[in-house]
């Protein structure tokens, strides 16, 4: 169930994001259905993404690949319907605004044993970090330039950039999402701090755990040892729950795309 995890978090996000745009139109295109398969139609009504995919990603700009669902396998297509890679990911995340889209296959230990594997795509279907027996165990999508990842022999995640570089080296047993603003959540030493990009703690590694974070707004409780709960929001720490939820009330974020 936990290496699911990183798969149904991708899933909360792109639910959310589709219920915001699923009653209009998104720069010019409209996703719609027939007979239970998907496709886009512009403002005047002509196809130009057939309805021939069993799921189909929210359509963003021109220039980013829309993920779709075929024949049980993912892959990416273009605004006009044409292929950018093929079908053959156990799952495709979308581009979120960054230069790079996480991608997975599922493999087969001797023993029958699945297990899955995370490479990354450029917008021109190119597999920048190739998805692989050895490529990446855990990964999460890009997020402000920067992405976690763990080495398949690694314990620990660290950050790449968007050249697929490791420039926060692999110490962290355990991240949350990654960058959301100019701060990420991370684990060491089994106690949870908050880092900036240069890996200088913004907030001490004191917490016993994290609850309810969610990447489309940074929102966070953090837990000590004691039961003590904190509140945050990005790098911002409130007194009180209602203050930190007023503010994100306020910031009418939008979803992640």
């Amino acid at each position: 169930m936990r290496k699911l995890s990183l798969l149904l978090l991708c899933w909360f996000i792109l639910d959310t994001a589709a219920a915001q745009q699923s009653d209009g139109y998104v720069n010019g295109l409209k996703k719609v259905a027939k007979g239970g398969k998907f496709g886009y139609v512009d403002s005047s009504g002509k196809v130009v993404v057939p309805c021939e995919y069993d799921d189909l990603g929210d359509f963003t700009d021109s220039k980013t690949p829309i993920r779709a669902k075929k024949d049980r396998n993912w892959g990416y297509v273009d605004c006009k319907g044409e292929k950018v890679t093929g079908f053959g990911y156990y799952y495709a995340c979308p581009f979120y605004g960054e230069k790079l889209a996480l991608v997975c296959d599922m493999y087969y230990d001797a023993n029958s044993n699945s297990y899955f594997r995370y490479g990354y795509i450029d917008k021109n279907g190119k597999e920048l970090i190739k998805c692989n027996e050895k490529s990446y165990k855990k990964a999460y999508p890009f997020s402000n330039g920067l992405a976690a990842v763990k080495k398949h022999k690694e314990k620990n995640f660290g950050f790449i950039d968007d050249n697929g570089e490791m420039v926060i080296k692999p110490q962290y047993s355990d991240v949350k999402w990654g960058f959301v603003g100019d701060y990420a959540w991370v684990k060491k030493n089994d106690k949870w701090g908050m880092i900036d990009k240069t890996e200088k703690p913004h907030v001490d590694f004191m917490y016993a755990e994290v609850r309810n974070f969610d990447p489309n707004t940074g929102s966070a409780d953090a837990v000590t040892k004691e039961g003590v709960t904190h509140y945050f929001l990005k790098g911002k720490k409130f007194n009180t729950k209602k203050d930190r939820d007023e503010t994100v009330k306020g910031q009418h974020d939008t979803p992640i795309p």
